[in-house]
């Protein structure tokens, strides 16, 4: 019993601290890899160092960028389909005349958007975080 110890521990160093001989070359040094150069390297730690400074500023930049969403999103879809309910209502009364022609309508389309998001602003303004004393966590909540 002891000896297939002792045997099975001398395979485990022997398999995972092997010494090459000296005629082989390790593959790094034969085929060098792009991530191994220092510019490379570089380059992606000043892209992780941004990353991780996003991931700091943005968690407070959420609160303000979901409400503004959400309120836009509402704002946008009930004027889209107001203008749509016009349209409807011009063509029954005016059945022969084409009143909405490709420009016009991509300028209401823009302006929709516009005045929709634009009326979201002061809910994405006035947001603030705040702590609830016995509570855990942050809640978002308007300070008009």
């Amino acid at each position: 019993m002891n000896d297939y110890v002792v045997t099975n521990a001398t395979v485990w160093k022997n398999f995972l601290w092997r010494r090459h001989s000296q005629t082989c070359t390790p593959i790094q040094q034969s085929l060098p890899d792009k991530v191994d150069l220092l510019q490379v390297q570089i380059i992606f730690s000043v892209l992780y160092f941004l990353v991780w400074i996003v991931a700091v500023s943005g968690n407070s930049l959420v609160l303000y960028i979901v409400t503004v969403k959400q309120g836009g999103s509402i704002f946008v879809s009930s004027f889209t389909l107001t203008v749509i309910a016009v349209d409807r209502m011009l063509l029954i009364l005016y059945p022969s005349r084409a009143i909405i022609t490709f420009e016009r309508a991509l300028s209401i389309v823009l302006g929709i958007w516009a005045i929709g998001y634009s009326l979201s602003l002061p809910n994405g303004i006035f947001s603030r975080t705040v702590h609830y004393f016995p509570y855990c966590g942050t809640f978002c909540e308007e300070a008009w």
